[in-house]
């Protein structure tokens, strides 16, 4: 009844509780691997990971018994961490029991319920064979070990025969072995490197398979771009969205969700239900309303709330219920595309960022060399951007933390109270950043400039010289020069 809900649990968007765990894969690096960047290109089918519920309580055992399908007549043997064996519902009750010591309780007006176990579902794109069924636990088998067992979460595997495609089950303790150490962590980059391990062990046993984000092929980039393909992240659910709207725009949303509630009220007092639910259901609406307006940053809170409270009413109240949760605006907006498009693009220019970071890092000037002409073709195949437009994006990005570096030094000698010494090193500091920004923009200039002379658009080049101009202009004023050179 809540499909949304559900969705928003099922591909593991949110992360959990404790101390973060660190990803060796590189989530954020990722762009800075030449192997990544390759990947990205290739036509073989993506590992699939999904998050299908985050449970606490007796939730917990019903995980346990779906996977092992206690209440069926093919009952399933599932593998614990250590690989022994559980089957039968007196091993599930006495594994359920010895987790549920781990288990914490509610806190006294916890915004979040805490949770017990996690259910993940691991599964190949290959023909549904007992071959490759043998082949995808055994990756699982393997990946779940890495990445859980050996980090100390308790966790049971089962492989499901059924579907089209081979898949497996895992429901994993949320909580570690070693009390001092947080709670399991599921958020992008713990489910990415996730998928890293499972696509080289099918990989390895001759199913090949990557994984990939969706927005980082070049493919999908340019067609989410064209609008011919949906975006499908997690920036283009309802929460996300929200944020990337201005301030106007998030009041008429607001008051949409109003209208929305007074609508559905008013259908309620006209419908045939019996008085003790008329008055159950306006009370919880009444709530929704309040919450709107007490706390606004919630609302998307607030609409879960509604729909878990009003679930046995939405089949009733179809059109009422959509008003009140999904007004107008939010869904032309979403069919538009035009601002998560623009999301698209700034989300690529900081994985770029962070990449090109990763890449000056390397030590050797050969590998740095190579790996620098690698990220730049991925990164003209993913923007569809010319080498001159992805120097320049480049150089910009380098004058602003540069600038930022100068602008900062300059609030410092305002202070006082600096020694004479320390303020002959902050000067001499400002100095040398100074002077080799200035080198490294007659650098990039010509290395520009041919490229901005060979350019079939002319509109395009003159833009981009200026904006070199720009920048040479501004470093020029912070040197006291009065003009670019």
């Amino acid at each position: 009844m809540v499909d949304y809900y559900e969705d928003e649990l099922s591909k593991g968007g949110g992360g959990g509780g404790g101390k973060k765990q660190s990803s060796s894969v590189g989530f954020k690096n990722r762009f800075s691997n030449s192997n990544y960047t390759r990947s990205t290109g290739s036509k073989s089918p993506q590992a699939m990971m999904k998050i299908s519920s985050h449970v606490r309580g007796h939730r917990v055992m019903n995980v346990l018994e779906y996977i092992s399908r206690t209440d069926k007549e093919n009952e399933l043997e599932l593998e614990d961490e250590n690989g022994s064996l559980i089957r039968g519902k007196d091993q599930i009750k006495e594994l359920h029991h010895e987790w549920a010591e781990d288990f914490e309780r509610a806190k006294p007006n916890a915004k979040r319920l805490p949770r017990h176990a996690s259910h993940i579902v691991l599964s190949a794109k290959a023909e549904n064979t007992p071959e490759n069924q043998d082949k995808v636990l055994e990756a699982a088998r393997e990946t779940c070990r890495e990445m859980l067992g050996e980090r100390g979460y308790r966790y049971v595997i089962g492989v499901h025969q059924d579907g089209s495609k081979p898949h497996v089950h895992v429901a994993v303790n949320s909580y570690n072995r070693d009390k001092s150490l947080g709670k399991l962590r599921l958020g992008k980059e713990e489910i990415f490197e996730f998928r890293a391990r499972f696509a080289e062990r099918l990989t390895e046993l001759g199913l090949k398979h990557e994984a990939t984000l969706r927005r980082d092929r070049p493919e999908l980039a340019k067609a989410m771009r064209e609008g011919k393909e949906p975006l499908k992240s997690d920036y283009s659910k309802p929460r996300h969205f929200f944020k990337t709207l201005g301030k106007h725009e998030q009041g008429e949303h607001l008051q949409g969700m109003e209208r929305g509630a007074c609508r559905f009220k008013e259908a309620v007092n006209k419908s045939d239900l019996a008085p003790k639910e008329k008055k159950y259901l306006k009370a919880k609406i009444r709530e929704f309303e309040q919450g709107l307006l007490n706390k606004p940053d919630d609302l998307f809170k607030h609409r879960e709330t509604l729909a878990k409270n009003c679930s046995r009413y939405i089949k009733q109240f179809p059109r009422e219920f959509n008003e009140t949760v999904n007004p107008s605006l939010m869904t032309e907006k979403k069919r538009d595309g035009k601002k998560l498009s623009n999301l698209l693009d700034k989300l690529t220019d900081r994985d770029i960022g962070k990449a090109r970071v990763g890449v000056d890092k390397i030590k050797d000037p050969e590998q740095r060399k190579h790996a620098k002409d690698s990220l730049q073709e991925f990164m003209g195949k993913l923007t569809g951007k010319s080498k001159g437009e992805l120097l320049l994006q480049d150089t910009k990005d380098t004058f602003k933390m540069v600038m930022d570096r100068i602008n900062g030094i300059d609030k410092e000698l305002k202070n006082n109270k600096l020694s004479v010494p320390e303020r002959l090193h902050l000067r001499r500091e400002k100095e040398k950043y100074s002077e080799g920004l200035e080198k490294f923009l007659d650098k990039r200039g010509n290395q520009l400039k041919p490229m901005f002379a060979m350019s079939k658009d002319m509109q395009k080049s003159i833009k981009m010289m200026q904006q070199m101009r720009a920048m040479q202009m501004q470093l020029s004023k912070v040197l006291g020069l009065g003009l670019g050179r």
